[in-house]
């Protein structure tokens, strides 16, 4: 026998379709397989076949040979009745349990069917309703045969025992034969022809089976029934009866076997859905001298309509592999080392780019390509879709509840209607150009999304991806005690004049229990450590500092004191209908009171931080408040609160981060507030920004 083809370098080109028989070494591999026919040569489809006709043949043999003892036994007329009904009564109960139990189970029932009847024969024999053995045999039995005669039931116990072991190896060797069969063959009157010969082979098994051990059994019988009255009556007649009968429940058996086997793998969808040790088993034999791709990494390798049965396609690594259009996934020997690629609808998904099924729960999905897939509506909680390509798939629907999707790829995805409830994302995740209206943050107890945000609009373009992609470099800093953003950003500021390649930039902030954590992006080539410990150490100096004037902080930032007064009279603006701004110093109109822009800044940022529960804000209101009115800045009711809409839309425009959040949080912060004068501030703060992202947009 030849040895199986190698692959090597530059030997195949690029026009070649058929590669059966090839074993694939990492070298050699080619990314573009698009159209290629893989798997058995023909040679090694014909050996398969012819092997496993054998071991069907020999299973039938022997089971065949043993139902023609048994049932020969049974119809001598000799009073044997009970070996027969041990052996009947299990077979049929079991036979009827395949249809709907797996292995362990069916055979447990038939063992319990053949205990039961054991049981029932002895009890009848001892109150002599039933003869175990017939008293007219017991006569012609001499004393020395007594012993059998009375552990005659026990005697037949190991027969029965085997037959029915036989039965059910016999009836899933035809299963795996056929399995292989519909594995193997592709052309539906290559499959008809093969097993019409697997067919009449068992057949015949059974016939020379029951003839051989009609046979056997007579020899075997004979001293003990030679004594009988009425042998040669029983040699003449009875034995030719009871040898067709023999025959035909030995031929009878081997039909049932070979149909029960036929019927319980098509109600079971063979080759996607048979049980794992005859699915494995034949995927084994299918792929016997087939294509390999064993232990080698197909990333990124396209097998676009390629032809895959009767492959080997246990790779080490699948990562964005790609199967779309291909045919005879499910025929290909796969594992699940790397995605589950041997569950059958994770193989359609991946070959047809859609599914019937929407339950994708707790799958592993890792590095799956599903470019341009259809996955509306589907339920892919816990599932693991790590560096899985969803470039153009539509997602709308989708539940992402405790979904892994660090490194994935959703440019051009459609996300409207999704539902990301504890979801995992990185800066590796890309969002980019993703289409999206809204989402949903909740699952409810049906298993429901709830929580739609924004409630009561859709997502702006490219809104989603500002509030949801991750951005790489990423320092985190813990404050335990809120927020001096003025002393914050001044220390930003001087890191930068200091060392330029820090490339700081405020990211975003957010709240964790009782601390709050700033983001701050950073160039890739500094370590976050040395940011996180310049950053704190330059903001607590900053700290102590805020009670200087505001000419020494503008030395610190190298700016002259000349330069910091024009640039102080140069910007000075209105700010709102009551108030102008100077520098950093608000003042209303009469001019009988000013106020530091940061110092009521972080008052508002702290109003809206808290704002989602209104026990928490109220304090800060206050102290908002009592300010106001102790620098004279504003004393009414109306005028505090238009400062406070100026301050929100300022700091929005100025922060984009702070910005996101108001947005993102307004409808909680505005429930919490309900029925108090803050409603009507953040809503028409909130509308202003919304109709300057419209009009810059439109720009």
């Amino acid at each position: 026998m030849k040895k199986q083809q190698k692959a090597q370098v530059g030997e195949f080109p690029s026009k070649q379709k058929r590669m059966r028989g090839v074993n694939f070494k990492q070298s050699s591999l080619c990314p573009q397989l698009d159209g290629m026919s893989f798997g058995q040569k023909n040679w090694s489809q014909f050996i398969v076949l012819l092997l496993l006709t054998f071991l069907a043949f020999l299973s039938a043999r022997l089971v065949g040979q043993f139902m023609g003892s048994i049932s020969g036994l049974a119809t001598l007329g000799l009073g044997y009745y009970s070996i027969g009904i041990c052996v009947a009564v299990p077979l049929l109960v079991w036979t009827i349990s395949v249809f709907f139990r797996d292995f362990i189970q069916s055979f447990a029932i038939a063992f319990l069917a053949f205990v039961s009847i054991f049981i029932l024969l002895f009890v009848l024999d001892y109150f002599e309703i039933f003869e175990i053995v017939p008293n007219r045999l017991l006569i012609a039995l001499d004393e020395e045969s007594m012993s059998y005669a009375d552990n005659f039931l026990f005697e037949s116990v190991i027969p029965s025992i085997v037959v029915l072991i036989g039965g059910m190896l016999c009836f899933h060797t035809n299963r795996l034969v056929l399995a292989t069969i519909n594995l193997l063959l592709v052309d539906r009157w290559k499959i008809l022809f093969s097993s019409f010969v697997t067919v009449l082979a068992v057949f015949w098994a059974f016939f020379i089976g029951g003839i051989n051990g009609f046979a056997v059994i007579v020899e075997q019988i004979r001293p003990i029934i030679e004594n009988l009255e009425g042998w040669e009556y029983l040699a003449s007649s009875q034995a030719q009866i009871s040898r067709s009968a023999a025959l035909l429940i030995s031929t009878s058996y081997g039909v049932v076997l070979w149909m029960a086997a036929w019927h319980v793998n098509r109600r079971r969808n063979v080759p996607w859905e048979h049980p794992d040790l005859f699915r494995n088993l034949a995927l084994i034999l299918g792929s016997w001298r087939g294509t390999s791709f064993h232990k080698l990494d197909l990333s990124g390798v396209s097998f676009r309509g390629a032809h895959l049965a009767n492959t080997d396609l246990r790779a080490q690594k699948l990562y964005r592999t790609c199967f779309q259009e291909a045919t005879g996934l499910e025929r290909a020997r796969v594992d699940s080392r790397y995605l589950d690629l041997e569950v059958p609808k994770v193989q359609k998904l991946l070959t047809y780019g859609t599914s019937q099924e929407i339950d994708y729960d707790r799958l592993s999905l890792r590095g799956a390509y599903l470019h341009g897939a259809d996955l509306r509506r589907m339920s892919l909680i816990d599932t693991d879709l790590s560096g899985a390509d969803l470039n153009n798939a539509d997602l709308r629907g989708a539940i992402l509840a405790r979904t892994q999707v660090i490194g994935a790829d959703f440019s051009n995805a459609n996300l409207t209607g999704i539902c990301i409830q504890d979801w995992s994302v990185n800066s590796e995740t890309d969002f980019s150009n993703v289409l999206c209206d809204y989402v949903y943050r909740e699952l409810d107890e049906k298993g429901e999304p709830t929580d739609r945000y924004p409630a009561d609009r859709n997502f702006e373009p490219q809104e989603f991806e500002s509030l949801y992609q991750e951005i790489g470099n990423v320092a985190e800093l813990v404050f335990k005690e809120g927020v001096n953003w003025r002393a914050f950003s001044f220390s930003m500021q001087k890191l930068d004049l200091e060392d330029d390649g820090l490339g700081l930039e405020l990211k975003g902030f957010e709240r964790r229990g009782d601390r709050w954590v700033v983001r701050v992006t950073h160039n890739q080539h500094v370590p976050k450590q040395e940011v996180e410990s310049r950053l704190l150490a330059m903001y607590d100096d900053m700290k102590g500092l805020l009670a200087a004037k505001e000419d020494q902080i503008h030395q610190l930032l190298g700016i002259a004191s000349d330069q910091a007064e024009s640039i102080k009279e140069l910007s000075q603006k209105p700010f709102g209908n009551s108030f102008f701004i100077t520098g950093s110093t608000i003042t209303n109109l009469t001019g009988s009171g000013n106020i530091e822009y940061t110092e009521v800044a972080s008052q508002v940022r702290e109003i809206i931080t808290h704002g989602s529960d209104r026990q928490q804000a109220a304090p800060f209101v206050r102290q908002f408040v009592q300010q106001l009115k102790q620098q004279d800045v504003a004393v009414t009711g109306a005028t505090q609160l238009e400062l406070m809409e100026q301050l929100m839309i300022s700091e929005a425009e100025a922060d984009p981060s702070f910005r996101a959040y108001l947005l993102q949080e307004s409808p909680q912060i505005l429930q919490a507030m309900a029925g108090t004068p803050l409603t009507q501030v953040i809503e028409r703060a909130i509308a202003q920004l919304r109709q300057d992202q419209k009009s810059n947009f439109r720009v």
